[in-house]
């Protein structure tokens, strides 16, 4: 089993440092908000898998963009119900690989995408290849 270790630090108003080792996060009820953390790890994760699945199929990635969007319950906890995500793949790659990637990276490497999955939230997944 593996550990991650980080800390938070209050820093006045409703601002907070979020850190594990030398990289750092604000969080603050102006800026950047915990659930929105959350969705932006999800998408960060999944498109690090997807680069790497096709870079491992020899091709390259030019360029891609990953748009997010959740929708979260009514009342509190107000935990995301749904996460819809559209992918933009970029460069001369087959839509095959691509969509083969999202499902290897949505049901077996995205620990951010697959921990949300198992606490209920659905994810439905799109994409486009943009060939360059």
């Amino acid at each position: 089993m593996s550990q991650i270790r980080g800390k938070v630090v209050f820093e006045g108003d409703m601002k907070f440092r979020a850190s594990v080792g030398e990289s750092s996060i604000e969080m603050s009820e102006d800026g950047l908000k915990p659930m929105e953390a959350v969705l932006l790890a999800a998408g960060t994760c999944t498109a690090m898998d997807i680069v790497a699945i096709i870079r491992k199929a020899g091709y390259e990635v030019q360029g891609m963009e990953v748009e997010l969007e959740a929708d979260r319950e009514e009342k509190y906890p107000k935990v995301f119900r749904e996460i819809r995500i559209i992918y933009r793949v970029r460069g001369n790659i087959p839509e095959e690989l691509v969509k083969k990637a999202i499902e290897m990276s949505q049901n077996r490497y995205c620990s951010v995408g697959i921990m949300l999955k198992r606490g209920g939230v659905k994810v439905v997944t799109s994409f486009h290849v943009i060939n360059a």
